[in-house]
């Protein structure tokens, strides 16, 4: 197939291309009426039957070529963007296969080619298109090579770069509900665990090092009557927080959501995370999933980081800790996924700890171009200043995207309870900062708090209208 062939080229050009500017700084453009000639030439090879030959064997080692040549592929594709009715019969086969395959190449090296914004979402209109990349990248409009690994850092020293594995899915156009995006949208939010007593911190000793293990009670009927309330109230989103959900309340929640979700608005349900058990023994993972309005789950994230915690931190939360440090008891992840939504564009979750890392998030968000980022927590109160705000809100205007973070109750709670025992009465909170929302609309950034009072009346379930225009202006730095 020539789209095939003329991909796996551009994906040969781009990492040339690649390797020459790390090594040598820019490439020098040739002057206009060379490159007026050479473009011409391209341009004429690429509508041969052997154009991804012909285009290869013409560009040879020279790289101002290899630009050109890439650049004749990349305008190539350029149709796919717009309109179906304007395709040509190579052009639509090749944009089915990669609906279908999610990617243009054959497969034949672990470097993916997509297309440089999705075909849905915000970051579809090419005015918006971010003029900050650097190497290959700053060549090309309208493809990307997704590599196979990207720079991540060491689940327990955020100074230690290492690599992770990057997957990237697209959903099925039957599979997604339609919806006008510039129009005012409900997001739901439930913290789903409400009591100091729905979570068990339990500690162990492993190799010398204390941990904790995180396990939250099967709060099923809960889940059932929070996904029914919300899609009663036509969410359109609903967000749960990080270990609210049992691993046995994972299937009380799709079928939740299967039954309440085809007669409402819902289209997502961002189902926070669950601890997972590892069948190898290995400890368990933080894991969450998203599912669609039929409660299928569409997207899975493991926690790439810990977050071992202090002793003051600790003492906070009453968590006994014999040390200087208790550490999560988790196996953390080696994928991110990112999965493209036809109307709300490019999705990916960063759990808790993620949030606060530099990369992935800043690399995702920069070469991926998310419209929306989600990241459950399990923490005290969602309040200004506190991490939660500080990186979400730089997140957003990084990236451009929505934020979404969803906290849970029982660590403000259990923190509530610790001031009181202690006489300082002045830092109980009676309120619970259980999300905290961010978008940006032209050079502005948003944000919206959600707090419910404590204590609760349960269940807790917050619905939300996601229009930006009326949150309040930011008051972080926007740099």
């Amino acid at each position: 197939m020539l789209s095939t062939e003329l991909a796996d080229l551009f994906i040969r050009l781009w990492n040339s291309i690649e390797q020459a500017t790390e090594a040598g700084g820019a490439i020098p453009p040739p002057s206009a009426l060379v490159h007026g000639r050479l473009e011409a030439e391209a341009v004429g090879l690429i509508s041969r039957p052997t154009a991804a030959a012909e285009l290869e064997k013409w560009s040879g080692t020279d790289q101002q070529r290899a630009v050109i040549a890439a650049q004749a592929i990349d305008a190539w594709f350029l149709p796919m963007t717009g309109p179906t009715t304007g395709l040509n019969s190579e052009l639509r086969e090749a944009r089915r296969q990669y609906l279908l395959r999610h990617r243009f190449d054959s497969a034949a090296s672990s470097d993916r080619l997509i297309l440089r914004r999705p075909l849905g979402g915000r970051w579809q209109d090419p005015l918006s298109m971010p003029k900050n990349y650097v190497g290959a990248a700053a060549f090309f409009e309208t493809l990307f090579v997704l590599p196979g690994e990207i720079t991540s850092t060491h689940p327990d020293d955020e100074t230690k770069p290492i690599k992770i594995k990057i997957d990237f899915r697209m959903s099925a156009a039957a599979d997604v509900r339609p919806f006008d995006l510039t129009r005012p949208w409900s997001l739901g939010i439930a913290p789903i665990a409400e009591a100091d007593t729905d979570f068990d911190f339990k500690t162990l000793d492993v190799a010398g090092q204390e941990h904790y293990d995180v396990q939250v009670q099967p709060l099923h009927d809960r889940i059932k009557d929070v996904v029914k309330y919300l899609c009663e109230q036509n969410c359109r989103v609903i967000a749960f927080p990080e270990m609210a959900i049992h691993e046995d309340a994972i299937t009380v929640l799709k079928d939740a959501v299967a039954a309440h979700g085809p007669t409402s608005q819902l289209s997502l349900v961002f189902a926070g995370s669950a601890r997972m058990p590892d069948a190898s023994g290995k400890p368990p993972y933080n894991e969450s999933i998203v599912l669609d309005h039929l409660g299928r789950e569409i997207l899975k994230h493991r926690k790439l980081t810990h977050w071992n915690l202090k002793k003051d931190q600790c003492d906070r939360y009453a968590l006994p800790c014999k040390g200087a440090t208790l550490n999560e008891y988790t196996t953390a992840g080696d994928t991110v996924t990112v999965l493209e939504h036809g109307f709300f564009g490019r999705i990916a979750t960063l759990i808790c700890e993620d949030l606060s890392r530099f990369q992935p998030g800043v690399w995702l968000r920069e070469n991926m171009l998310l419209d929306l980022q989600f990241t459950p927590i399990l923490d005290a109160t969602i309040e200004e200043q506190r991490w939660p705000h500080r990186f979400g809100t730089k997140a957003s205007f990084s990236g451009r995207c929505r934020v979404i973070v969803a906290n849970s109750v029982p660590l403000t709670l259990r923190q509530n309870k610790v001031n009181n025992a202690s006489g300082a009465t002045h830092r109980v909170s009676g309120q619970c900062g259980i999300a905290f929302l961010a978008d940006v609309e032209s050079a502005d950034l948003r944000e919206r708090f959600v707090h419910v009072p404590l204590p609760l009346t349960s269940p807790v379930a917050e619905v939300v209208s996601w229009h930006p225009e009326t949150w309040n202006l930011s008051s972080i730095s926007k740099h």
